[in-house]
């Protein structure tokens, strides 16, 4: 398969490659690679002859393509967007779903239709972003430290 791409559409399709193999990958314990990395890799090798150079380099020890500090300048912001509407919107969510099980009881919340469940998990979403949104952080503190093993 032959496919056309303007230089604007190739480097769409390298910040493609870049961002969706770094989610893939990012936080892998033991780094393993997805086979994403195999067409990225293709994708990258694209980029010198397309004139788009400038966001691909070539390391010779890891011997593969790796995006240069060009790009990853370019497609930082959207990662560290990213980052930041996760945190927030996982925060809502889990402190939402614990003060659900607080309140229901465990039995009865893994007992709700998805409706249900849904319906009461909204009350304390609410309640939570209205928090967040009015105070961030500032008023979630750590828990006593009494009966806390030290790490």
């Amino acid at each position: 398969m032959k496919t056309d791409l303007t230089k604007e559409q190739l480097r769409d399709l390298l910040a493609l490659a870049y961002l969706g193999e770094w989610m893939a990958n990012a936080y892998q314990k033991d780094r393993r690679r997805f086979l994403l990395e195999r067409t990225q890799q293709h994708v990258y090798g694209l980029a010198g002859d397309a004139g788009c150079g400038d966001w691909i380099d070539r390391d010779d020890k890891e011997k593969r393509l790796v995006p240069t500090r060009a790009m990853e300048k370019a497609l930082g912001h959207l990662i560290e967007e990213y980052d930041d509407h996760v945190f927030w919107d996982l925060l809502a969510e889990r402190l939402a779903e614990r003060d659900l099980v607080r309140e229901r009881g465990h039995d009865a919340v893994h007992e709700m239709t998805d409706a249900q469940y849904d319906e009461a998990l909204r009350q304390h979403l609410d309640r939570w972003w209205g928090e967040l949104d009015d105070h961030g952080l500032d008023r979630l503190s750590a828990p006593p430290s009494e009966g806390r093993r030290a790490e």
